[in-house]
C-alpha cells in the first residue's frame, strides 16, 4: 500500500511524483488527472478566473524529477492569457495554457444561468451513493496509482467497465502538493480526465485509450469536494477517440471537458 500523503512532493526545486500520481497504462508513466492538477495549480492568479484551460501531454510524463516553467501573463485588465511548460529534464512532456477572465460579479439574469441537468430524483447525489473500494482499484491497476489512492469515486449512472454513458462523483482526497490546500480548478482538472474512462467497450485489459489532451472551459469555480463529470465516449477506426463530458457540482453544472484519445491495443 502507497503511504503517499500528496500526489507530488515540492523540494523547492522540483515536482517528485509520489505513488499516488501513477497512471493505470505503466507503473512508471504519470496519470493524465495529476499532471492536469499540478499544471492547472501552476496558472491560478489572484483577481481572475480561469475560463479555459487546455493541457496537452507531449509525451509520456515519466516517474521523474519534474519542473515547470511559467511564461508571464499577457492580455488586458480583464482577460489574460498564461502559459506553462512540464519538463523532465532537458525533455518537454507537456504543456498548458489557460485563458482567465477579470473575477467579478455581474447582475447576470436568472433564466440565463445554466441550471442542473440532472433530475436530482434519478441522480444521486455523491454522500448517498457507495464509495468505491480503493483496494478494488489497485487490484485491477496492478499497483498503487492516482485512482487506487489520490481519487475517490462513486456512480451515479452507468460505470466505467460497462458501455454506455457515465456520470461519477470525483474527489480528490489528496493534496496536489505537499502542504498546500486543494482549490477547485485543481478538483476540476484532476476530474475532468476521467471522462476517457467512459469507454466500457473497450476494456482495460486489452485495449489503451491514452488521451493527448484536454480542454476545460469554465463559467465559475466549482463548490465543494465533489466534481461530477457526465461523459460519453466515441470510437472510430481511425483509432480516434473523442471524450466530451458535462462537469458540474452539487449544486449546476459549472464547465464542459473533451478530450483527444489514442486507441490501441493494450500491450498486458
Amino acid at each position: 500500500m502507497s503511504q503517499a500523503e500528496a500526489i507530488f512532493e515540492f523540494d523547492g526545486k522540483y515536482y517528485l511524483p509520489t505513488d499516488a500520481a501513477l497512471g493505470p497504462w505503466r507503473p512508471d508513466g504519470l496519470h493524465g488527472g495529476a499532471v492536469n492538477a499540478l499544471l492547472a495549480r501552476s496558472l491560478e492568479s489572484d483577481g481572475f478566473l480561469i475560463a479555459r484551460l487546455t493541457l496537452d501531454i507531449v509525451r509520456r510524463v515519466p516517474r521523474e524529477p519534474l519542473t515547470i516553467a511559467l511564461d508571464e501573463e499577457s492580455g488586458s485588465s480583464r482577460i489574460r492569457r498564461q502559459s506553462a511548460e512540464l519538463w523532465a529534464g532537458k525533455t518537454l512532456v507537456a504543456r498548458a495554457q489557460a485563458l482567465k477572465m477579470l473575477s467579478r460579479e455581474v447582475d447576470v439574469p436568472e433564466e440565463a444561468i445554466e441550471k442542473q441537468v440532472w433530475n436530482p430524483a434519478d441522480l444521486a447525489l455523491p454522500e448517498q451513493l457507495t464509495a468505491q473500494e480503493k483496494s478494488g482499484a489497485q487490484k485491477y491497476v496492478g499497483y498503487p496509482s492516482f485512482s487506487s489512492h489520490a481519487v475517490a469515486v462513486r456512480f451515479a449512472q452507468g460505470h466505467f467497465r460497462k458501455p454506455g454513458p457515465v456520470t461519477a462523483w470525483i474527489k480528490l482526497m489528496l493534496p496536489v502538493v505537499a502542504g498546500e490546500p486543494l482549490t477547485p480548478v485543481q478538483r476540476a482538472a484532476a476530474a475532468a480526465d476521467y471522462a476517457s474512462g467512459a469507454n466500457g467497450v473497450l476494456p482495460y485489459s486489452s485495449w489503451s485509450f491514452m488521451n493527448a489532451d484536454l480542454t476545460v472551459h469554465f463559467t465559475r469555480p466549482p463548490v465543494g469536494d465533489w466534481i461530477a463529470v457526465s461523459s460519453r465516449v466515441s470510437s472510430q477506426k481511425t483509432g480516434i477517440g473523442l471524450g466530451e463530458a458535462t462537469l458540474h457540482d452539487t449544486v449546476a453544472p459549472f464547465g464542459r471537458s473533451a478530450q483527444s484519445l489514442f486507441i490501441e491495443p493494450a500491450n498486458r
